[in-house]
């Protein structure tokens, strides 16, 4: 795994997960791992150092505490610490979450929805109803965000702005963060025009930080690496804004993932394909997956209330009236004449006050495109005659969609003809 993910995936930082070398410490350390002084300091190794020299001291002193210059295993261990010391990895994006919390919490969903004795259709069953039941927490928490402020500790211009762009949960570490800043003294070791350079230290603590601020453009670190690993400001930095009289974060350290916006957009932009007829394929795929996208986040809001279903049903009917007065997309519409496909199925013809009754366009029949002209499509249906219908006339209603990469109609698609 290790040589495979150097060469496939090279920005990534392979690390070993803690919860197994911690077993594995039971039987390799069976005499001392039972211990609460050593078990304290191993784990320091693992999880209590905030930088190399830090955690080097730790070790070698639990090392030399318990005699141990010579256990292999442990030997072993050290020499892959890159891998499992956070101390070595702070610099790299986690949001903070480790193995073990990924399989605590998998673990925990799964156990409250099924049993050993359960069959495989039950634990389908139940997992699809814990699915939707996070989906429309998640969804009560988008709505929660977006249309309600949290609660601000104390009036300041940063803590607007947070609460402005944080989704409520990281907003409440945010604002701890700042508060937090208040027990942390400051002392400028450095200064010029542009950087200037503090040591922080935390009330009742020896550790020491190093903050630079540079002031052109509003650039700020600290040792802990808070925002490096978790994408969020820590309280060194904040009390240096707060030095600096900054009343706004700066937008750089602001990342999408942790804002009420975090959904909008798509993963992957169109625009580079926008050019090249030969990507007109993958350029529609993007569009239809940006739509997508956008319209699942509309549709989930709009079907909590009758309300919301209603303006959303208006909204998408005028779009689609805007849409069939787009030369454009009549264009492409005309360009099927020219192409090869297969007849479309399922065409629902709907009489007003009656009932609805189902149609099949025959494979010799006119191609749907017909409809931007006024000639005459035949559509039949199982045990009834034959119907046919002037797609141009004033008495039809067709609803057009895309379908796949060959803009061919949906084979499940609704027609209102007035009777």
């Amino acid at each position: 795994m290790e040589n495979a993910i150097k060469i496939v995936l090279k920005e990534t930082r392979h690390r070993l997960c803690t919860w197994h070398i911690a077993k594995n410490a039971t039987q390799h350390l069976a005499s001392l791992y039972g211990k609460s002084d050593f078990k304290k300091k191993f784990n320091k190794c693992f999880h209590g150092c905030e930088n190399e020299k830090e955690f080097q001291d730790s070790w070698d002193d639990m090392i030399k505490q318990f005699n141990l210059q010579g256990h292999s295993w442990l030997q072993k261990l050290y020499s892959s610490r890159e891998k499992w010391c956070s101390a070595f990895s702070l610099d790299t994006f986690s949001a903070s979450i480790v193995s073990t919390q990924r399989s605590e919490s998998t673990n925990n969903v799964f156990h409250q929805i099924s049993i050993k004795t359960m069959d495989l259709v039950k634990f389908v069953h139940h997992y699809e109803k814990k699915t939707k039941e996070m989906r429309l927490a998640e969804l009560e928490e988008d709505y929660r965000c977006k249309n309600g402020a949290p609660h601000i500790e104390v009036r300041s211009g940063i803590l607007i702005h947070g609460a402005h762009v944080y989704t409520n949960k990281m907003f409440r570490f945010f604002q701890k963060e700042l508060m937090g800043g208040i027990g942390v003294r400051m002392k400028e070791v450095f200064s010029d025009n542009e950087l200037c350079i503090y040591e922080a230290v935390e009330e009742g603590r020896q550790r020491v930080y190093e903050v630079k601020f540079h002031s052109l453009t509003f650039d700020v670190s600290c040792s802990c690496k808070l925002f490096e690993s978790m994408g969020m400001l820590c309280r060194h930095t904040l009390k240096v804004f707060d030095l600096k009289n900054l009343t706004s974060i700066p937008e750089h350290y602001i990342l999408k993932r942790w804002t009420k916006d975090a959904k909008k957009g798509i993963f992957m932009s169109c625009d580079k394909y926008a050019q090249s007829s030969e990507n007109e394929k993958s350029l529609q795929s993007l569009r239809l997956s940006e739509l997508m996208h956008e319209g699942s986040n509309v549709y989930n809001i709009a079907s909590l209330s009758d309300l919301g279903t209603k303006i959303v049903k208006g909204k998408l009917a005028k779009a689609l009236r805007l849409l069939e007065q787009d030369m454009e997309t009549i264009n492409l519409l005309e360009g099927l004449k020219t192409v090869n496909v297969q007849p479309v199925g399922d065409i629902y013809i709907m009489y007003t006050g009656k009932q609805t009754e189902t149609f099949t366009f025959g494979p010799s029949h006119q191609s749907v495109s017909s409809q931007l002209g006024t000639s005459t499509t035949s559509c039949s249906h199982s045990g009834l005659p034959v119907l046919s219908v002037p797609f141009g006339s004033s008495d039809f209603y067709f609803t057009r969609l895309l379908h796949g990469n060959n803009l061919i109609p949906y084979s499940s698609q609704v027609l209102f003809y007035k009777m």
